[in-house]
């Protein structure tokens, strides 16, 4: 999984900073996508991954108060059977602190 966020966050970074290349590259691999569409909407995708967040704690950043978000809202459709989660059941961030440095970097 490290080695997967690690390479996930070159591509973001990459992306952040050459969105129409990035665009290509998206475009050439999934032949079903349309350029100009993807060309409009990579700034709002970009806008959207990177912001406050982002820049204070790098890419890919999590916390326990949106997963708490998150399982209130599933517990609220009435989504678990059973006992309701808590963030400590369903959440690490073991990952996201061996790949700290790199997402600082990007974020």
């Amino acid at each position: 999984m490290t080695r997967f966020l690690t390479g996930s966050a070159r591509g973001w970074g990459y992306a952040r900073k050459n969105p129409k290349a990035a665009v290509d590259h998206l475009v050439a691999e999934y032949k079903n996508l349309n350029k100009a569409s993807e060309l409009e909407a990579v700034g709002g995708v970009l806008g959207f991954s990177f912001d406050k967040v982002t820049a204070k704690d790098g890419w890919a950043a999590m916390n326990k108060a949106n997963w708490q978000a998150q399982i209130d809202v599933y517990a609220s459709l009435k989504q678990f059977k059973g006992k309701t989660p808590t963030v400590d059941d369903v959440m690490t961030d073991s990952i996201l602190a061996a790949t700290e440095k790199l997402r600082k970097q990007i974020g």
